[in-house]
């Protein structure tokens, strides 16, 4: 798949989102599927401005960044029921601030406690229905965890009766805020 020029991509160097997920406009950021057929799922959380370096942003663009990349990777845990999901910032080929988000599945790895670029298999695409259906599966529990996001700080806004204690949003009670 080629990169094409959308909504997504950048005005000033052209870095772009292969596969944009529907409703993945998060704060600061877009969500991309990267068809990788070695880790289904794959994702491309890319700032939505352009910078080079991430620690040359603003405190509260790094913030807000590192806040959507942990939303992204809590909804592609959901979608891929993936055990693991690592996350890397490399910067090393591209001039444009992102984040890599690749799920890990163990039982189907042949080095799964290597980092994914050292994994021997051939890199290929996914096959289009696959395409469809991760970013489908994605864009759905993307929405679920801007909703809680959203739901959790207007409950975090909301005021308290002295004297009495805050409940746990969630039943577990242990839950992130993302």
């Amino acid at each position: 798949m080629t990169l094409t020029p959308d909504a997504t991509s950048c005005k000033t160097c052209g870095f772009g989102l292969w596969i944009p997920i529907p409703g993945g406009d998060l704060s600061s950021s877009f969500m991309g599927l990267y068809s990788d057929a070695r880790f289904p799922g794959r994702c491309i959380v890319s700032l939505n401005e352009h910078a080079e370096h991430l620690d040359d942003l603003p405190k509260d663009t790094v913030s807000s960044f590192m806040i959507n990349v942990a939303m992204a990777s809590k909804a592609l845990r959901i979608a891929t029921d993936a055990p693991r999901i690592n996350v890397a910032i490399l910067g090393n080929q591209e001039g444009h601030v992102h984040a890599h988000l690749i799920p890990r599945y163990p039982d189907s790895e042949p080095l799964p406690n290597k980092a994914p670029w050292e994994d021997p298999r051939p890199r290929g695409a996914l096959d289009e229905g696959d395409e469809r259906r991760l970013v489908n599966l994605i864009a759905r529990a993307l929405t679920q965890v801007k909703a809680r996001s959203k739901d959790e700080a207007g409950a975090s806004r909301m005021p308290r009766r002295s004297g009495s204690r805050a409940l746990p949003l969630l039943s577990s009670g242990a839950e992130s805020l993302v």
